[in-house]
């Protein structure tokens, strides 16, 4: 809980920040896909052109990782399994000595 808190202090939103670099990478992936696809994408610096984007096979399959990765860490909020070391109680199993003669 002292990381909660902390990050609340500090106004920091772990899941905010997360959906906030899947969006840029989502923008990354359509210009990648635009770029493979033959399409014109240029790069424009003040208003003009300065250059032609290349396409990267692995700048792409790496920001579609980045993705997939984004998108399993965003599923844990809502569908986690019970948080590390909180609600953790494992019941220890009874001994029975019977003592005869």
């Amino acid at each position: 809980m002292k990381g909660k808190n902390k990050l609340e202090q500090l106004g920091f939103d772990p899941m905010e920040k997360l959906v906030a670099v899947y969006n840029r990478l989502e923008r990354e992936d359509i210009m990648l896909t635009k770029i493979r696809d033959a399409d014109e994408v240029h790069m424009v610096k003040d208003g003009k052109k300065v250059g032609k984007k290349r396409y990267s096979s692995v700048a792409h399959t790496t920001v579609l990782g980045h993705m997939k990765d984004i998108g399993t860490d965003l599923l844990r909020y809502k569908y986690a399994r019970v948080p590390e070391g909180e609600g953790v109680e494992k019941e220890i199993p009874k001994i029975n000595i019977k003592l005869t003669k």
